[in-house]
Order: structure tokens, then sequence, then C-alpha cells
């Protein structure tokens, strides 16, 4: 098992590297463009008058005073744009560690080692999960360390409680991931499945947002439980939304792993 998570580690590392600090980058562009967002304060919140009251709802902007870094970055950068991060890097992940190897024609070569199926299917999966763990911790909290940078006071709390909200996200992204790319021979399928459900989630949030009677199918998106507004802006972590993503991620793990034992990978 060291050996199959020794290998994932010197091939994705580069991958790992690009994602964060694409994330880190992003922070640390907001967090000095402080001072022009307080300056703009008043024209923006002139134009956040005119949008309609549940599109700001969706977009977490209702009642929230953007002149502090924890909104701004709550508004900016954790609202939409580091999820797709997440999801991009999560689903880029785990679609090579299986169905990757199918496609390549290397899962023979993998399955004939001395390792049981379990035992690999475990390690690539670990290895996976190590590597989604650093992203999130990497990118949530390094808003810290550069609000200090920068000069800013930083509510170190809220940071924390972002992060883990943000990991009990990314392990069901992962865990369903790693589903699919159990069940399908094609990288191109699993990022193609993969993408358009997590899409889908994100403007059936949006929809209900804006069409009341579709409030009951918010439950079936992840971005209802991911509130940001509550863990970044309150220290607010709601059990709801943990206890969802961990149990969609341990399912889906579990069947991902029946699915890979039982499966026959002739190529």
């Amino acid at each position: 098992m060291t050996a199959i998570i020794k290998r994932i580690f010197k091939d994705r590392y580069i991958s790992l590297m690009a994602y964060s600090i694409g994330g880190i980058v992003l922070v640390l562009m907001y967090v000095a463009l402080i001072p022009s967002f307080q300056q703009s304060q008043l024209q923006l919140q002139e134009v956040l008058k005119a949008l309609p009251e549940n599109l700001m709802k969706a977009f977490g902007m209702t009642g929230v005073d953007m002149s502090t870094l924890e909104a701004l970055l709550a508004i900016k950068q954790y609202n939409m744009v580091w999820p797709m991060l997440l999801m991009f890097f999560s689903v880029s992940l785990g679609g090579s560690m299986i169905a990757g190897e199918v496609e390549n024609r290397t899962i023979e070569l993998v399955l004939s080692s001395a390792k049981s199926r379990v035992q690999i299917f475990i390690a690539k999966y670990l290895a996976g999960l190590a590597y989604v763990v650093i992203f999130v911790v990497s990118t949530t909290l390094c808003a810290i360390p550069l609000a200090k940078l920068f000069g800013y006071s930083a509510v170190t709390a809220n940071y924390f409680t972002l992060m883990y909200l943000s990991l009990a996200l990314a392990f069901a992204i992962y865990g369903l991931t790693m589903l699919f790319s159990s069940i399908f021979s094609s990288k191109g399928k699993v990022f193609g499945l993969s993408g358009l459900s997590y899409v889908a989630m994100y403007v059936l949030f949006i929809l209900v947002e804006l069409k009341d009677s579709l409030d009951k199918l918010k439950y079936f998106s992840f971005f209802y439980y991911y509130n940001i507004n509550d863990a970044l802006l309150y220290n607010k972590l709601d059990i709801t939304s943990i206890l969802v993503f961990v149990g969609v991620g341990l399912i889906s793990s579990i069947v991902a792993l029946i699915i890979f034992n039982s499966r026959d990978f002739a190529v």
C-alpha cells in the first residue's frame, strides 16, 4: 500500500501545487484589494439594491457589510469560485485514480500486484483524500497569515470553522467522484458526469432562491448546506450540513469500494 501511495503522490503533486497556489493567489488578490473595495462600498451597495432580493440572498449578499475581510472573501472567493476550484481538483484527481488507469490500460498491472483489491482501493483512496485535505486546509487558512502580512485583522476562529465545513464538502465531492471513477472506464465520462452533477446542483440552488415553488428541491444541492456566511462571518457550523456531507462521502466511498472489488477490469 505504501508503494501505491508514494507513486500517486509523485505523479499528482504538480496538480496539487497548481490548484493550491491558484487558490492562495486568489485570496492574496482579494486581501490586497481590500482598500479599493472599502472605498467603493457605497457605490457597490447602490448597485446591489438594484438586484432582486432573492438573487442577493442566493449569493450571500443580504445584510452583509462588504468592507470587512471575512465578508469580502465569503462573497468573492468562497461563495462560488473556491467550490468550483475544489470540484475541478477533486474530479481530476478522483477520475484519474481508477477510470484513468482503465483508460490508460494500466489497471491490470496494478491489480497484478500482491495486494488485494481492497488494499489497492484504500491506498488510492487515502492518497487522493490526503491531497484534497491539503488543498482545503491551505486555501482556507491561508487568509490568516495573508491578512497579517497586509496589516489587517482576521477573525481566526471563523476561518477554522470555514475549514471544517469545507473539509466536509470536499469529502462528499471526493467520495462521489471515486464512485463515478469506479463505475466508468473513461476519465471523460467521470469528468462529464461529475461536472454536470455539480453544476446542476449550483443552478438548482439559484433557481430555488428565485422561485419559491421549487423550495423542496433545495435539499438535493450541496450548496444549500454549504453556508459560507454562517461559517466565515458568524462562526457557526450547522451539524446537519456536516452530517449530510459526511454521510454522502461515506456511502459513496463504500459503494465505490464494493464496485471496484467486484468489477471486471478486462481491457
